[in-house]
Order: C-alpha cells, then structure tokens, then sequence
C-alpha cells in the first residue's frame, strides 16, 4: 500500500512528468501481484474527478477477485462523491462492466440510483451483469412509470440474456417496435417478424499478429506491457495467410482486392454453413461506409467476386498493399468477448472475429443486396496494419474495418467507420 501510495503522491505533485519519469516503478507497481491492487485503489483515490488511459488500462491486469474488491470500493466512494467528480471510481464501474460484469451484480441497484456514468455511451453497460431478480425488478419499474421508461428497455436489453430481452420485446415492442429494433441493434440483435434475431455469434476470436509486423512501440509509458488481447497463448483456433492482394478486382476502382482471412475450420462457430472455406476481401482505396459498403459474393470455392461486377478495359495500376505474414486466429477469453474502442484507447487488440463488433458511433448492420436481410457481423481490422513502403493503414483516419456476411447467399459486405 505505501508505494502505490508515494507513486500517486508523486502524481499529485507533479502530474504526468512524475509518470513519464518514473515508468518502471509504474511497471512494477502495475504488474506485481501484491501491489497492484492497492495501486488500482490509491490511484481511484488519488485522480479523483479524472481519469487517465494508463491507469483504466491498468485494471485489465487485475485478476477478477482484484476487480471485484476494486469495484466495491468504487461503490463505496461515489455514495459520497458529488455528480462530476466522478471520474477515476465512474472509469473502474465501465471497465467492470465490460470486462467482469459479474462483479457489479450485487451492486445493481445500488448503481440504478447512483448512475456514475449516465451522460456516457456506457452507462448502461452494469446491467451486463444483471441476474433473474435484477431483471425482476427492472421490469417493476418498468411497469410503474407513467411514460415510456426507454432509458430501462436499454438496461433490460444490455442484459443480453433471454429473459431479460423476452421482457423487454412484451414491455416496448407495442409502444414502438422500429424503436425497439434499434436499441436491439446496440447489442448484436434485430426485431423481424415479431422474434429477436442474433447478428452476431456466441464464438469470439482474436486475430494475433506478430511484434515485429505490427511493429508495436513500446516506449511509450502508456504502453509500458502488453494487452492481454495482443498475447498467442495456446494452440491458435486457426491460422490464415493476411495480406498481400489477390487476382480478383474491385467493382468500383478495377484496383486488386487486398486480401484479409481466409477461414475454414471456425466457419460454423461463426454461422457460416453455406460454404467450407471463404477467402475475405476488401478495396483499401474505396473501403467503402455504412451509407454504402462494398459488397461481395463467394464461389463454392469461396473465392470472392466484387459486386457488381468489374467492368474496365484498362486494369488499375495503383499500388497499395498491406503487408504479407501469417496470422493466428486464436479463441477469445471469457473477459474479453467484450471490448470498446473508446475505453480501448489503442492499446488492445481490436482485430476480431465474431461476437459483437466495437462500433466506434453507429449501429450499422448493412443490407444484403440479393436477399435484402441484415447481415450479420462476422469480424472486423483495427488501424495502423503495415503497408508496403513503411506506411501504415488508418481506415479513414485510425477507423475500424467491419465485415459482415449473409450466409443463404454467400455474400460479405464491408465498410469503414472512422472518429
């Protein structure tokens, strides 16, 4: 307790210039078994109203017990902290949430008075952890209020699990099921037919590169150990060969498809059955939005074709490729089927497959072009990918790359979304 406690008295002195002058005791205190709880929790105290990336990123090295003491003692401190003054012990509730959100359970409802993030985009996400008599109770309050209480259909859905969402369908849909279908949305779902439809699988995996392709600095004192997200640990699930272009062109430029995964053995975890194996594309220079993406069908062999089709007499010439190498596609851990890309802050592994995207504003599942069905997500390419020629890929300015895919019709979609 007494050296994370000097460490963060240093930080009240003399702000960051103590941290980025003291980044191995920083190392040290954040890494150590025995003292990185008591440097989680003097920290909490000390940053008080703010927060800051390395200490939010600090909490992923807590083991789940850590997180658990660390999450009470954020309870116990915002009953007496006054609304905007919040940050550090409100910071400790979102990656709670996201990471462990079984912890904040018995907290619930406690935190439905307290709400220590109600302005933000996660404020909902306790109720990840929400258990039968939470649900149980959320729907009482539900019932009881005299309009509307669309603010509850978010926790009740965020719950994500069957009987929270059934509630949510017999409580809201009759008030406005186009509004319903859009919250459903936030979290992999959609309402057709009267049924709630998953766009999103139960499987999750991470796509691991090597060090020296992605070229990671480690010198910055916010990136002073690595993610867990960005560790191979254990046999992958899959490997893939990732980069470099294929011979099939871009509908819209006539420029080579820059290859992404090519995937077999995983495929029906991920809802794929209408083919064995599928080779994954893109166009890095029309990359495509959410308004249009660019769409793709798949051979029996999986091979794709741009839609619709290329048709030019002079072959592009342009030159823009991602670096070639051999990723591991290796089984997410329980913590972290979830992630963000805000409370990311670009130190963790965002290149994923299944489970739920991390949109960075929207809540865009396109359109198949043949069937006119959402399609669901199927993995997605963080930024800063090596390009040939030392450059990097940003995805419109250190965006994301989604890829959706509608298997009756063996069709992908992609698109970029950017900050």
């Amino acid at each position: 307790m007494k050296d994370g406690l000097k460490f963060w008295n240093g930080y009240r002195a003399d702000g960051l210039d103590f941290v980025r002058s003291h980044v191995e005791e920083l190392t040290r205190l954040a890494l150590r078994p025995e003292t990185r709880l008591p440097f989680a929790v003097e920290g909490m105290r000390a940053l008080g109203p703010i927060t800051l990336p390395f200490y939010g990123e600090s909490l992923s090295l807590l083991a789940p017990r850590e997180l658990e003491v660390l999450a009470g003692e954020a309870v116990t401190l915002l009953r007496r902290t006054e609304r905007g003054s919040r940050g550090a012990a409100a910071a400790v509730i979102a990656h709670a949430s996201l990471q462990v959100p079984s912890v904040l359970t018995p907290h619930l409802p406690e935190l439905f008075q307290l709400l220590p993030n109600e302005a933000a985009y996660y404020g909902e996400w306790p109720w990840r952890g929400a258990d039968s008599s939470e649900v149980a109770r959320l729907g009482t309050v539900a019932r009881k209020a005299e309009e509307p209480p669309w603010h509850l259909c978010g926790f009740l859905v965020g719950a994500r699990s069957d009987e929270a969402l059934a509630l949510a369908q017999r409580l809201f849909a009759p008030i406005d099921s186009p509004r319903l279908d859009r919250v459903l949305r936030q979290v992999g779902r959609e309402l057709v037919d009267h049924r709630i439809r998953p766009l999103t699988s139960e499987a999750v995996f991470h796509v691991v590169f090597d060090d020296d392709y992605l070229r990671v600095d480690y010198s910055d004192p916010e990136h002073v150990w690595t993610h867990p997200t960005l560790l191979a640990e254990g046999l992958p699930a899959e490997r893939s060969p990732f980069g470099g272009v294929l011979a099939e062109r871009c509908g819209r430029c006539a420029t080579p498809l820059a290859r992404l995964l090519e995937l077999s053995a995983i495929l029906p975890e991920l809802g794929v059955h209408s083919r064995s194996q599928v080779q994954f594309a893109t166009c890095l220079w029309c990359q495509g939005s959410a308004e249009a993406p660019l769409y793709f069908s798949h051979d029996e062999s999986g091979t794709p074709a741009s839609l619709p089709e290329v048709r030019v007499s002079q072959p592009s010439t342009r030159h823009l490729r991602l670096n070639e190498t051999v990723a591991r596609v290796q089984r997410t851990r329980q913590r972290w089927r979830f992630q963000d890309w805000g409370l990311s802050t670009h130190r963790q592994n965002l290149h994923r497959v299944g489970g739920e995207p991390t949109f960075i504003g929207q809540y865009v599942y396109p359109r198949c072009p043949r069937c006119s069905g959402r399609m669901p997500f199927l993995l997605q390419f963080d930024s800063w990918l090596p390009l040939e020629g030392d450059a990097f890929l940003h995805w419109g300015g250190e965006g994301l790359a989604y890829l959706f895919w509608c298997d009756p019709c063996a069709t992908s979609a992609t698109f970029v979304e950017s900050p």
